[in-house]
């Protein structure tokens, strides 16, 4: 798999500069059409409560599942472009359920657009839906499973030209071939559609039904195949370290957070340079009461003010602070600079573009790329802290209305930040 930093970065701004209603120019088209149909050859679900429709825009147009009170799964092609989704529908149809909203949501940082091999995204509901969820396959998949039957759910419109209300719906299909990363599915006599993106592949374990995979990809006609994303090939190196950071109570200050209360302060904070990379804080009188980096300063948020512990510098993940890989920054960039030989996070920039760098950063050029150019922080006058446990977060997608006690320093983030590998 190559490197080429200049185009992966360049993509990356492209992503940046888009707004909630664009999707890319050039992007690979996915091999069915984005939001047109359900499950063939279905019947309407009526025992599946943990399985939600996602809503963009007032549109159902992807599907999730639960599986804890606030997380659901989901495809990362529902939630990395076009327009974010904001909410989920609990119910069987828009006019026979109720709403929550999403809070956050997540990437497999591998994912890359147009393809099945990590299509897996993770949503952070606002609150717990009051329903029991789905258990996780922990079983590997083998050749074994090959003709087994698997349970698709989603929702969407039964057919191309058809205009009514999405509903839920469930069918059966049989599994063609296990990949790594992949189940092939075959039609038996049901085949999920791209209505169901997002949506689980289930199957009995012990008289209990488990979440195989997630819906991903599949052919225009919805006759053929389906692609679905294996969850046991995804649980150790994403979606459980995941959501043992969501259900993290006792955070110390300074460490990673999500929701307040990661934090046993119950204080979170979004700092204006890295607001994708929440970090615990506390109130306090003097900066000897914070941890080592940090400082004791006023901040004014919802009309009052108070001096809580922030960081010294750039927070972590911003531009200047030390990383070891791109998914440690908020803009998505991780390297050497000509002026700085350690890694640090950056923001792809351009020299003739004079306000092309936020938070006092200077257009840069990459070390050993070529003629990519990144934003850096001087370091004469701008000397990074010492990596911190906030630095590393998944990306997220952020929303600026997050109540409680995360505190937004300044802007919010409205699309996830993420490298496109190549």
């Amino acid at each position: 798999m190559k490197n080429d930093i200049a185009s992966s970065l360049s993509l990356a701004a492209l992503v940046l500069s888009l707004g909630p209603s664009c999707s890319l120019p050039g992007e690979p088209q996915e091999s069915v059409s984005s939001l047109d149909q359900s499950v063939t050859n279905g019947t309407v679900a009526t025992d599946d409560p943990a399985v939600v429709g996602l809503v963009a825009d007032g549109r159902i147009g992807c599907t999730g599942v639960l599986v804890a009170p606030r997380v659901a799964l989901t495809a990362a092609h529902c939630v990395s472009r076009g327009t974010p989704v904001d909410r989920v529908l609990v119910g069987q149809s828009a006019d026979e359920g109720s709403y929550v909203d999403i809070l956050r949501a997540w990437i497999h940082p591998s994912y890359e657009v147009g393809g099945s091999d990590h299509d897996l995204g993770v949503l952070l509901l606002r609150d717990p839906i009051g329903v029991a969820a789905v258990p996780l396959n922990e079983e590997p998949l083998t050749a074994a499973d090959v003709g087994r039957d698997i349970r698709v759910v989603g929702f969407g419109a039964v057919s191309a030209d058809d205009v009514s209300e999405p509903r839920k719906r469930q069918g059966t299909a049989v599994v063609g071939s296990v990949s790594p990363l992949i189940l092939s599915l075959e039609p038996s006599p049901s085949q999920p559609c791209s209505g169901d993106s997002g949506g689980p592949a289930l199957w009995s374990v012990n008289g209990e039904q488990v979440v195989v995979g997630i819906i991903s990809h599949g052919d225009t006609e919805c006759t053929q195949y389906a692609h679905v994303v294996r969850v046991d090939a995804h649980l150790d190196e994403f979606v459980r370290p995941l959501m043992a950071r969501i259900g993290a109570t006792s955070g110390a200050t300074g460490d990673s957070c999500i929701v307040p209360s990661n934090c046993a302060s119950d204080l979170c904070l979004a700092p204006s340079d890295a607001p994708s990379f929440s970090y615990c804080s506390r109130e306090c009188g003097d900066s000897k009461e914070c941890a080592p980096g940090m400082k004791c300063e006023e901040l004014s948020a919802g009309g009052s003010t108070r001096r809580v512990c922030q960081f010294i510098g750039p927070s972590p993940g911003a531009i200047g602070a030390p990383c070891a890989d791109h998914t440690d920054c908020e803009f998505g960039m991780c390297e050497s600079f000509t002026e700085a030989p350690a890694k640090t996070c950056g923001a792809l920039c351009f020299p003739e573009d004079t306000d092309s760098c936020p938070h006092g950063g200077v257009c840069t050029p990459v070390a050993g790329a070529g003629d990519v150019f990144g934003c850096s922080l001087d370091p004469a006058e701008n000397a990074p802290l010492e990596p911190s446990n906030g630095c590393g977060v998944a990306r997220a997608s952020r929303r600026s209305d997050l109540g409680g006690d995360v505190l937004l320093l300044g802007c919010a983030v409205a699309l996830g930040r993420r490298r496109r590998r190549e």
